[in-house]
């Protein structure tokens, strides 16, 4: 009876993920600079994404999936999210609490000022928000609006302890940055 009903979920899953799928083809993509699959195919990788792993696929863009050339779906470098997730919890639990170094590769702002002290090239931060307040890198209190060059807007705002692309929002013009304040 559990089978039945695992296959049962498992159609539903897909079902949800194939309805999406038509969205996730046509976000926008991590690289402009690059050629990018034509609209069907792109629908077609998240079509077949949905159907072998029962989900959709919310990394397609930002693993480059949607660049010509790049595969998909017989990549064996990629694996489904459920699969990703109960691996890592499995190597996370391995070391006891104390020995435990999942914050660092959680809070964005930890790992730049690690990388940043080690030479490891990353993204720039150029603040911190904390309950609603943005902060300089300084931990001085500011606005969004001195923080950024109205001239040359594109930014990414994410939450500091995000996963994947979580919460992610692309600063392309100041009516974004005002939606950003909800954030």
């Amino acid at each position: 009876m559990t089978s039945i009903l695992r296959v049962l979920d498992n159609m539903k899953r897909s079902a949800i993920s194939i309805a999406a799928s038509p969205r996730m083809a046509k976000a926008m993509t991590y690289n402009p600079d690059q050629k990018r699959k034509n609209y069907v195919i792109r629908l077609w990788d998240n079509i077949k994404w949905a159907i072998k792993f029962h989900e959709l696929n919310r990394f397609y863009n930002l693993y480059d999936m949607d660049v010509a050339g790049r595969p998909c779906v017989n990549d064996p470098n990629y694996i489904d999210y459920l699969t990703f997730f109960r691996d890592r919890s499995a190597v996370n639990s391995i070391n006891s609490l104390n020995d435990n170094h999942v914050v660092l590769l959680r809070d964005k702002h930890l790992m730049s000022v690690l990388f940043d002290y080690y030479h490891i090239p990353t993204a720039q931060n150029v603040a911190v928000i904390y309950d609603g307040v943005y902060y300089d890198l300084k931990g001085v209190e500011t606005s969004v609006e001195k923080l950024v060059d109205l001239n040359k807007l594109d930014y990414f705002l994410k939450k500091v302890d995000g996963e994947c692309a979580d919460g992610v929002f692309h600063i392309t013009s100041f009516l974004s940055i005002i939606y950003s304040k909800k954030y």
